[in-house]
């Protein structure tokens, strides 16, 4: 009898460790293809990052923004960290061509990350598929008894949507620049690709033309600093810099010509700029 229970119990055990799922991750939003493997690729002071194939500016500023990420989210010295030549570097990067010089929906974002014990490999078709890689490769990031490490896996994946994007409105409520490419941050972490940020947006009743001005002419540098440091995260404006400018002109000119040609001191019109 105790032979037959201890058997059952054997079996129970083994059908229980079948039945595990596989290691969890941590990652927003989930790769299409996403395989387990055994062991961890350690990060620590001799973690260095490599770039082979295609070679951009772009390419090279967004390895610099995740080092920068890396570092702050293992606490490392920036000294440490460092892009090599060697093709035995910890993190070996691979792009088959560049972007368009005006990002466009529809550009291929797919990626194929593995990683094992002894290093990692990020290939893409373009710069943005390195750009959304490395961002999987921050998620993965995470502590153990050994430090910081980044479990074995391999993905392949690709995004589900072509426009993945978020509206933010500084135009009723002031969000401060460093806030809004802290957000950018946020939006390349999920791999966002489209960012509308409204600027300006008045409702007035006695103005001056000065006014009109001076608040459309900020909205359209911030503009451009924005789609800039958009552009370096792999993301698109809902419109262009240009855009923004020409708007700007656009609005100012009608503000004066409105205001000259009704006399109107108590007339109230509303006037909104994005990007």
């Amino acid at each position: 009898m105790r032979i037959i229970l201890a058997v059952m119990l054997c079996v129970a055990f083994t059908s229980v460790v079948e039945a595990q799922p596989q290691q969890s991750l941590n990652l927003m939003p989930l790769p299409a293809k996403v395989q387990t493997g055994n062991g961890r690729l350690l990060i620590d002071r001799n973690f260095s990052v490599s770039i082979a194939g295609h070679h951009e500016a772009r390419l090279d500023r967004a390895v610099e923004i995740f080092l920068g990420h890396l570092r702050r989210q293992t606490g490392m010295p920036p000294i440490d960290m460092k892009v090599t030549d060697s093709a035995s570097a910890t993190l070996v990067i691979q792009a088959a061509a560049g972007t368009k010089p005006v990002q466009e929906l529809g550009e291929d974002e797919s990626y194929k990350l593995d990683v094992t014990d002894s290093g990692a490999k990020l290939n893409a078709a373009t710069t943005l598929g390195v750009m959304r890689g490395l961002e999987t490769f921050l998620q993965l990031v995470q502590t153990s008894s050994a430090g910081f490490a980044v479990p074995a896996v391999s993905i392949d994946d690709s995004p589900r949507f072509p426009w993945r994007g978020l509206m933010i409105d500084a135009g009723r409520h002031f969000i401060p620049l460093d806030v809004l490419k802290r957000n950018l941050d946020g939006m390349a972490a999920v791999k966002l690709n489209v960012s509308l940020t409204l600027f300006y947006e008045q409702l007035v009743g006695a103005v001056t033309i000065t006014d009109w001005a001076g608040g459309l002419v900020k909205a359209a540098v911030f503009g451009v600093i924005i789609v800039l440091s958009g552009c370096l995260r792999g993301m698109q404006a809902a419109r262009s810099a240009s855009a923004v400018g020409r708007a700007a002109t656009s609005a100012v000119v009608t503000a004066i010509v409105f205001i000259i040609a009704t006399d109107a001191v108590f007339t109230t019109i509303y006037i909104a700029l994005g990007i």
